[in-house]
């Protein structure tokens, strides 16, 4: 049993090695395979692609460009009411006479008064202001209608070049932002396309650079599993024979992954190679002397699976991802000393492990940590006539109670409550032997298995 739990600890470094290694060249692999699907249609897609960055290119756009000629469109196409407009205004400014004339004269006035009254010096630089304010707005206006001459071709061409521009976003868009962004992505991979050849060389002899390792370890894995395979087949082979199936022969089968018909596989020899290696495990079972063993998934029965189950786990006791296990009619068809082999390995089994077993079997009830009875009872409520179905946790009187129970049927007496008794005490003593053989490892509290106990029902099965 030692032998076999170290074999399956020492393979989980090399597993998860290759594991790693595997993934790696699997990405070279699919890359490789993006590169030659590129360079299968290189020429066809450089041509598209370079047709789509060059009409960007050719526009060559600019960030904010489609505000600034939108507002110069819309100057020029009004131009001349614009000029007509600042042209009066500039002239009812600076006609003789004008605003300007008349409000240097007020000015004036204001300044004079100020000096006989200090009173009003406010209102005089008030006046200032404005006269020098109004002063600015005609040179502005002035300035503007020397500028703002008419000029059909320059609309036309703000407007053709607004056309070009919207013919990229409606492409790209609909922000020039977008066509930006559209301009450098058509640019990578303009160069990506051009670039694949090259690199698919790369990749491939990066890919024959670590393939030989990788096969190596994956052989290598494998031999190890069949070393093991052939080291655990027989120790649950032992088991079973202790648990009342001493025909019975169990085969660890691994045979090379069946490849498939896909261009991304990897194959070592006619194996197909997996993050796992290149091995499918199956575990085969002979239950009877003279039979050829066949797939324990198809041919064994509900007890003889949970059986072998309880083998396995007692062979790699310490090893396992599940915190739980459940044996359901794992005393199908047994009795009498092999129940009691069976209870043994069970409460061996949950030194490392819970175990929630369901039994009719005293003999394998008396070896629990925690005793719960399942029964049934009939309610009448409102919605009618039903059944339910109640779990209550047992102990002390309780416990030999219902052991006895089992043992003597429904009628107990105290010949079976002295027998009860016995049982549990020689499980007891059992277990220890088993704690002062192995670690210390504390059976998993009862309260995971039921949170809060329910009224006492009527007991039928343990």
């Amino acid at each position: 049993m030692d032998l076999v739990y170290e074999s399956a600890v020492k393979l989980d470094p090399a597993r998860t090695q290759l594991s790693l290694q595997v993934e790696e060249i699997e990405t070279i692999v699919k890359h490789i395979a993006e590169l030659r699907a590129v360079d299968r249609t290189r020429a066809e897609r450089e041509a598209f692609v370079q047709f789509q960055l060059q009409g960007i290119d050719d526009v060559d756009p600019r960030a904010g460009e489609v505000d600034e000629l939108a507002h110069e469109r819309k100057r020029l196409r009004h131009g001349e009411r614009l000029r007509d407009l600042v042209e009066r205004a500039a002239s009812r400014l600076e006609s003789e006479d004008g605003l300007c004339d008349q409000l240097a004269r007020v000015a004036s006035d204001l300044r004079a008064a100020a000096e006989l009254d200090e009173a009003l010096e406010p209102l005089a630089r008030a006046a200032d202001v404005c006269w020098a304010e109004l002063r600015e707005a005609a040179a502005g206006a002035t300035k503007y209608l020397e500028s703002a001459e008419a000029d059909p071709n320059r609309l036309s061409a703000v407007e053709e070049r607004l056309f070009r521009l919207e013919g990229v976003l409606r492409q790209h868009g609909p922000t020039i932002a977008d066509v930006l962004a559209a301009q450098q992505r058509l640019a990578r991979e303009l160069a990506d396309i051009r670039g694949a050849e090259s690199r698919i060389v790369d990749e491939e002899q990066a890919l024959a650079d670590r393939l030989p390792a990788v096969e190596e370890r994956a052989l290598a894995l494998s031999l190890q599993r069949k070393r093991a395979a052939e080291r655990l087949g027989a120790s649950i082979s032992s088991e079973l024979a202790e648990l009342g199936m001493g025909g019975a022969r169990v085969r660890v089968e691994v045979e090379p992954l069946p490849p498939r018909e896909a261009s991304l596989t990897l194959a070592v020899g006619n194996a197909r190679l997996g993050r796992d290696g290149i091995d499918r495990v199956e575990f085969l079972i002979a239950p009877n002397k003279g039979i050829e063993p066949r797939p324990l998934r198809k041919i064994a029965s509900g007890g003889e699976l949970s059986r072998a189950l309880l083998a396995l786990k007692r062979v790699l006791a310490e090893s396992g991802p599940a915190g739980l296990y459940v044996f359901d009619e794992v005393d199908a068809g047994v009795g009498g000393a092999v129940a009691e082999r069976i209870g043994a390995a069970i409460a061996d089994v949950a030194r490392h492990h819970q175990v929630l077993c369901i039994t009719h079997l005293a003999p394998i009830a008396a070896f629990a940590d925690a005793h719960f009875v399942i029964s049934k009872s009939d309610v009448k409520d409102s919605a009618g006539d039903r059944t339910t179905s109640n779990v209550q946790r047992l102990s002390g009187a309780g416990v030999v109670q219902e052991v006895a129970r089992m043992l003597a049927g429904a009628k107990v007496g105290s010949a079976a409550i002295a027998a009860a008794e016995d049982l549990l005490a020689e499980s007891r003593k059992a277990k220890k032997a088993m704690a002062a053989r192995g670690d210390d490892i504390k059976p998993a509290p009862a309260k995971q298995f039921l949170a809060k106990p329910t009224q006492p029902p009527k007991r039928k099965r343990a």
